[in-house]
């Protein structure tokens, strides 16, 4: 009686340490983004995305570079349904899209940084607008 206690101790570890070792190693599903650029010049995009619990965790992705009359797909890496997406277009050096939803960033070259209500030297403080994502799916349409 004793054996067979034994052995099925040692099989609950062993299942329970199977389990662990498979959970820790699964990656999260990416953010995919669809974009869809109905414009006559290409676009480059920016996202940023905010921690829901801990607003002054920011962290911004891009650029991503979509052409003229074409649509491209990104996956964004690290996705959380739990935090808020943001998205700001330029093209040719202009602002196409930009919001009032998130707002406190400095856009230098292709770097950005939070500001929040710091003003940094050679930067602008852009607003990005929120990205309707739905269970880590989203489409943008620039120019239509």
């Amino acid at each position: 009686m004793e054996k067979a206690l034994r052995f099925c101790c040692a099989s609950f570890l062993v299942c329970l340490l199977t389990l662990a070792t498979s959970t820790l190693g699964a990656q999260a599903e990416p953010l995919v983004i669809k974009v869809n650029n109905y414009t006559n010049n290409s676009i480059s995009l920016a996202f940023a995305r905010e921690n829901g619990y801990n607003t002054s965790d920011t962290t911004t992705i891009g650029w991503y570079n979509c052409d003229a009359k074409k649509w491209k797909s990104f996956k964004i890496f690290n996705y959380n349904p739990n935090d808020n997406y943001y998205w700001y277009v330029v093209s040719r050096g202009k602002v196409i899209v930009s919001g009032k939803d998130f707002t406190g960033w400095i856009v230098r070259g292709k770097a950005f940084k939070s500001v929040r209500g710091r003003k940094l030297g050679g930067g602008m403080r852009v607003g990005f607008k929120a990205l309707n994502e739905k269970q880590g799916r989203a489409t943008i349409n620039i120019g239509k």
